[in-house]
């Protein structure tokens, strides 16, 4: 019985996992600034597959895969991602306290901070 049906869901699952695959999309006409020395690529292209980057180079020199989703980036830039690597640690609590008789909220860094790390 499964090998008479083999044959008929094998390329199905091969039909189903290739269509699943979404379409490229090509960056274009950006000016792209690498993060490198090199002077900035004004006109660039960056094709994008399967959420990787899958080329970049001028519009003459790099080809446009057929069926890619096309984003028109003409007058704007395109840079490296920037990360943000400034944190704090926030071990603490924000409190109700009294201070001279006024209701006060105060955040319990150093007590919290001491036994948290201890």
């Amino acid at each position: 019985m499964i090998r008479r049906l083999l044959p008929l869901v094998v390329p199905a699952v091969v039909a189903t996992s290739a269509a699943a695959q979404p379409a490229p999309v090509a960056l274009v006409g950006a000016t792209l600034i690498d993060g490198t020395d090199r002077p900035p690529r004004p006109d660039a292209v960056i094709v994008i597959r399967n959420g990787w980057i899958d080329a970049v180079g001028d519009r003459a020199t790099t080809p446009i895969p057929r069926g890619s989703r096309v984003v028109d980036l003409r007058g704007r830039f395109v840079t490296p991602g920037f990360v943000d690597m400034h944190s704090h640690i926030a071990i603490g609590a924000w409190i109700f306290d009294t201070v001279q008789g006024r209701p006060t909220l105060r955040y319990d860094y150093d007590e919290s901070a001491t036994r948290e790390l201890a």
